[in-house]
């Protein structure tokens, strides 16, 4: 047999295995795809396969990388989709990005930066606990800082401290009578 035959057959099964396709639907919540194959071809009801702990739901215009098992073109499974026009754009080497066309978490070498458009929110059973390590040990908050709880440090709470301010008084007089504030109670 021809080497060249022999080539261009292993040729045309590769080409069976993989291909590539756009999202022209999506549905079950990022999970199975409508393609638009070469030439026009819909391809409908191509799963794809998420690692676990991760999950995405790419937006329309999508591009799939598709594999055919044993070449088989009536099935596939998509084991990668992105949309080129929303990449994150920002990596440097040893970086990680998790992104939507909006906001980002945004894994640096030595900083963790995330963006919302709205709103962040963190959710937890019990406490998040925030150790500093290094000179400048402390939060900074660019804004109001809002708690419907108590604030408390090392000597006591604000609720103990406002109670102080509001009571303490100060001699005016030499006498032992305290004049105590009114107006400026904190509250």
């Amino acid at each position: 047999m021809d080497l060249k035959i022999i080539l261009q057959d292993f040729k045309n099964k590769l080409q069976l295995l993989i291909g590539f396709g756009t999202a022209k639907r999506i549905k079950d919540q990022g999970r199975e795809f409508q393609l638009e194959r070469f030439q026009g071809e819909i391809k409908d009801g191509i799963k794809r396969i998420e690692n676990y702990g991760f999950a995405s739901f790419p937006m329309l215009g999508a591009r799939a990388l598709v594999l055919f098992p044993g070449g088989d073109q009536s099935g596939g499974v998509i084991v990668a989709a992105e949309n080129e026009q929303l990449r994150f754009g920002a990596l440097k080497e040893g970086e990680t990005a998790v992104y939507t066309d909006q906001d980002f978490i945004h894994l640096k070498r030595g900083e963790i930066e995330i963006k919302s458009t709205k709103k962040v929110v963190i959710k937890n059973g019990n406490e998040i606990f925030c150790t500093f390590d290094g000179e400048n040990k402390k939060l900074i908050f660019n804004g109001d800082l809002e708690v419907s709880g108590t604030i408390k440090d090392h000597r006591g709470n604000l609720d103990q401290l406002r109670d102080k301010y509001n009571s303490h008084g100060h001699n005016l007089d030499g006498s032992k009578s305290r004049a105590l504030p009114t107006e400026e109670k904190v509250g």
